[in-house]
């Protein structure tokens, strides 16, 4: 775009797992060249020029429109996910606790975040969908609003990571394959109940698996509880393994999460769960396993035999430092707006 407008990076400040992407976003649209101001939406300034907002909920573009804030000229960036709690999903749905039940959940869900971007087009809104790429042919009202999104040029899928890192740290990676502190290391939330959040997960994929070795396992809920970005870092990198485990629903949905990203941008292995990763590398080049025995297998043969684990990290490092990455991803996308 020309005469680069200013972004406003809309809620989640403090003490949200929002607070970390929008965080790096922060960092990557100044990175960029663009005047970014987080805000809350009681703070958003009165129309001085073209103006991007970044939101998701809290507010939503909704609100920016009936609230008259958003002005001709200005863009609206609105983040996809399945639920969106203030556009039409109550807030303790059961998302379902097995591969049927979390798919028939998703096939009957009414996807709010994109009919509220398909509504205000409708309206004549200049508005856009970004977010994790995830699996939407299988779902059909999903499959109408995405297709017809991306016949319009008005979504962009993306990697959703790393979120830990800026762009020198990621350019100066390198696979770690030694010097370990503990065989495991995980951070990350562990919430919910059986059939919303990821409680059914860890406790068939992770908790099996660090029985009787070392561990360090970070966030809310875990042992260690919440940690800050270098006890993050420093946590996956002195990690022989770092299992890339996710909740049911968004398996289903194959969005491939941050952890991902973040686990090998930190130069580190670990075996994924979730078949989404398949949209960004072939089968031979990333080691995913869907089941909890089969996953659990591959995970120690590669705790096991932990230079095996190399050809993997040096690849996906590489995808990660030229394309992967927020940088790329928000130049592309900031200046594909009309």
């Amino acid at each position: 775009m020309s005469n680069k407008p200013i972004i406003y990076l809309l809620g989640y400040q403090s003490n949200h797992t929002h607070t970390y992407p929008q965080s790096r976003f922060f960092e990557v649209f100044n990175f960029l060249g663009f005047e970014t101001r987080w805000v809350d939406k009681s703070e958003i300034q009165p129309s001085n020029g073209r103006r991007i907002f970044v939101c998701w909920d809290q507010p939503n573009a909704k609100y920016l429109v009936d609230n008259n804030i958003y002005t001709s000229g200005d863009v609206i960036l609105q983040k996809v996910t399945a639920l969106v709690p203030s556009y039409g999903n109550p807030p303790n749905l059961n998302w379902g606790d097995t591969k049927e039940s979390a798919t028939k959940f998703l096939k009957n869900l009414n996807w709010p975040a994109y009919q509220m971007i398909t509504d205000l087009l409708g309206q004549g809104i200049n508005i856009y969908g970004f977010g994790c790429n995830t699996f939407y042919k299988d779902f059909p009202h999903k499959n109408k609003l995405v297709t017809d999104l991306l016949s319009q040029d008005r979504l962009f899928y993306h990697p959703w990571g790393p979120c830990l890192y800026d762009k020198a740290e990621i350019d100066a990676a390198k696979p770690i394959i030694n010097d370990f502190d503990y065989d495991i290391g995980y951070v990350g939330s562990i919430w919910g109940v059986t059939g919303r959040g990821n409680v059914d997960t860890i406790g068939k994929f992770l908790n099996p698996l660090v029985q009787g070795k070392s561990c360090a396992i970070g966030g809310l809920g875990t042992p260690l509880g919440p940690v800050n970005d270098n006890s993050h870092k420093n946590i996956l990198k002195k990690s022989k393994l770092c299992p890339i485990v996710n909740a049911l629903v968004w398996n289903m949905e194959g969005g491939v999460q941050d952890r991902f990203w973040t686990v090998f941008a930190s130069g580190r292995f670990g075996v994924v769960d979730n078949e989404g990763v398949y949209e960004f590398f072939d089968k031979d080049e990333v080691v995913c396993a869907t089941e909890p025995e089969e996953y659990i297998e591959l995970s120690q043969y590669y705790l096991d035999h932990p230079e095996k684990q190399l050809p993997f990290i040096e690849n996906i490092l590489s995808r990660i430092q030229k394309e992967y990455n927020w940088y790329n991803t928000w130049s592309k996308i900031l200046n594909s707006l009309k």
